[in-house]
């Protein structure tokens, strides 16, 4: 969502809200989305490949879900 502001026809401000994750669904990826550990680090853990571990098939033990995120921005474009 945004709203522009023109003072000038070269000058304007712009407010926005941007929402990431804003249903709070569960999103199981390697790694977690607000960290900033490079791909490398990142790696899919083995155990969910084995069908004789405990989290096999269970992503939500082995992957963080990532939490909804809310942004406000302002800007000021000349």
């Amino acid at each position: 969502m945004g709203k522009d502001i023109s003072f000038t026809e070269n000058t304007k401000f712009q407010f926005q809200a941007k929402l990431f994750n804003l249903f709070n669904h569960p999103q199981f990826i390697p790694g977690s989305i607000n960290d900033v550990a490079s791909i490398g680090n990142t790696s899919v853990r083995t155990s969910l490949l084995n069908p004789a571990s405990s989290t096999f098939n269970k992503p939500e033990l082995a992957f963080a879900s990532n939490a909804r995120v809310m942004q406000l921005v302002v800007k000021f474009i000349f």
